[in-house]
Parts: structure tokens; sequence; C-alpha cells
């Protein structure tokens, strides 16, 4: 029998979680090894954001600032668009020259 393929999409979730350094990549390795072996599967890894995550900044400036109980910084940049991880994960990019 031909072994079936599946994909693990380098998702932001994954992507995020695997890449901090108390992360246990041999606890993961294992687990994909028992997967492949227990189901006779062939597991692609996807690195999807893994290889440009923290390659640079997103520069913006901020347009206009809202007061209704917190301050609300209006951008020119859309955060679905550009860094969809700080609304999908609970997940704050480091503010370079930001206050």
């Amino acid at each position: 029998m031909e072994p079936i393929c599946i994909k693990l999409n380098g998702s932001i979730w994954v992507v995020v979680i695997i890449l901090r350094d108390d992360y246990d990549v041999d606890l993961l390795i294992s687990e994909i090894k028992r997967i492949r072996e227990t189901y006779n599967l062939d597991i692609y890894i996807e690195p999807g954001e893994a290889i440009a995550l923290n390659a640079g900044y997103l520069a913006t400036e901020v347009l206009d600032i809202v007061e209704n109980g917190i301050e609300t910084l209006v951008l020119d940049a859309s955060a679905s668009r550009h860094m969809p991880d700080v609304l999908e994960m609970p997940y704050r990019p480091p503010l370079r020259d930001g206050f």
C-alpha cells in the first residue's frame, strides 16, 4: 500500500509557537515520527511564515489618536493585511521608536 501524504501547514499559530526559544522541538520530531510510523504517512511541514518572521519592520505612521476609554491609534497600515498574527494570536510585535 502506498503511503498517504499529509501536509502540516505552517500556520501562524504553529510558526509563532515553534519558533519560541522554549519550544520542545525534540518532542515535535518524535511525535511526527510516531504519527508517520503508526499511520504509514508521508508528512510534509510547510515553513510558511517561519522563513520571514522577524525579517524586518512594518513602517507606519500614526494618523490619529482616539480616546475612548483607551488610547486607540489610527495607522496608515492594515494589521489584517500586513501582520494578521496580531489579530489571530495573542502576539504583539515589538515596536521600534514607538510610544
